[in-house]
């Protein structure tokens, strides 16, 4: 097995953990892209993965798909942008397709089982936010902050 090929199985496992835990919109997949893809594995430099994900909004679909596509393509061409494309979607959608089989299981057999559901949304919420504040100290720091 060649370096390149330890390289784009790395990235491949790369965009396995950002597609399994990068759930919550896309603030919360880009500080966790910018930490993952550009602080830890250097990938690409910040500056250029905007610059992506500014091109990526300007087409039309998901901009995370697209951008975990273009990072892909221009890491290892298109078959690396082929296979990141895939590894990002097969396990959300299966996650997604297991998860509404267990809650129609559970709605038709178990009532009052649903009840832990009610954390779910004010959970949610607490993890856009701190994403939201890690994208925008990123691309304004405030003044009183310097250490952010």
């Amino acid at each position: 097995m060649t370096a390149r090929q330890i390289q784009y199985y790395r990235y491949l496992r790369d965009v396995l953990t950002l597609s399994v835990t990068a759930f919550g919109g896309p603030q919360a997949f880009l500080a966790m892209a910018i930490d993952l893809l550009v602080n830890k594995r250097k990938y690409l430099k910040e500056k250029e993965l905007w610059e992506l994900h500014a091109l990526c909004q300007l087409l039309p679909g998901p901009t995370s798909t697209q951008l975990i596509s273009a990072i892909g393509f221009r890491f290892g061409g298109p078959s690396l942008a082929y296979l990141a494309l895939i590894t990002w979607i097969f396990p959300a959608s299966m996650l997604m397709i297991s998860a509404a089989y267990l809650i129609d299981f559970l709605q038709a057999n178990t009532p009052g089982a649903l009840n832990f559901a009610r954390f779910i949304q004010p959970m949610a919420i607490g993890f856009i936010l701190y994403a939201g504040q890690k994208t925008i100290f990123k691309m304004s720091p405030p003044r009183w902050a310097p250490f952010l």
